[in-house]
């Protein structure tokens, strides 16, 4: 399993609009300029440990959380398939249900 720079950027990009931050607030919040947030969000830009820490904090997500959207699927008949698949979906689900209440 691999970090997919464009799957992590999407997720960043959708849990940032749940929030209902521009780019710049997700910037202020997080400490890296607007248009480093851009450039991660389109998957341009790899992400450092650091950074990926303050993002998770900026966006109220477990760092973990933010990773495992970011895995790109395992090749072949791998039983993690579903395992990696299940996680990311309920991830997403329990984010909208919170932004819901928020």
């Amino acid at each position: 399993m691999n970090i997919n720079l464009p799957l992590l950027g999407k997720a960043i990009r959708e849990i940032r609009q749940l929030r209902r931050y521009t780019q710049a607030e997700l910037g202020e919040r997080s400490g890296l300029k607007g248009n480093t947030i851009a450039l991660i969000e389109r998957g341009e830009r790899g992400v450092s440990l650091d950074a990926l820490n303050s993002l998770a904090d900026a966006l109220q997500i477990p760092a973990a959380c933010l990773t495992m959207l970011g895995t790109s699927s395992i090749k072949g008949d791998s039983p993690e398939i579903g395992l990696v698949k299940s996680i990311q979906e309920l991830i997403l689900t329990t984010i909208l249900a919170q932004s819901r209440f928020e």
